[in-house]
């Protein structure tokens, strides 16, 4: 756990639930970019350990190097760093967050380097080929 992590999780246990949406917003703009940029990263670093937990090395390798970005003030952190302070409970979101929406570049077509990787893209690619086969076929 970061030092920004585990200062939030303390003082968060003080603050009364009803102010907790505002106390949060005020802690984000109080926090340096390297506070910042280590309470995203250890977003990333723990759905990291969960997608290895749960079988996933393809997006525990993604994500990990996307924490490690994030951490170096990479382009990832650029992408990041505009985002006002999430509602309560969504931070923990912001990996899979980012991850669907890298999902969604590669299903489109926009991250090819990425979709070879992925089993879905590779589905939909093969998908695709049948269809172009079966109408050619059928033309002929």
């Amino acid at each position: 756990m970061s030092l920004a992590t585990g200062r939030y999780a303390r003082v968060r246990r003080r603050i009364p639930r009803r102010a907790r949406g505002v106390a949060k917003a005020l802690y984000w703009r109080g926090l340096s970019d390297r506070g910042k940029r280590a309470l995203i990263a250890s977003r990333f670093h723990a759905q990291a350990d969960w997608c290895e937990k749960l079988g996933s090395p393809l997006y525990a390798h993604l994500v990990r190097c996307i924490a490690h970005d994030v951490e170096a003030a990479g382009t990832t952190w650029a992408v990041l760093s505009h985002r006002e302070s999430a509602p309560l409970g969504a931070d923990e979101a912001i990996p899979l967050r980012f991850m669907a929406g890298v999902h969604r570049l590669v299903l489109e077509g926009r991250a090819p380097v990425l979709a070879r990787h992925y089993p879905s893209a590779l589905r939909e690619r093969i998908a695709l080929e049948c269809d172009a086969l079966a109408t050619a076929a059928a033309a002929s």
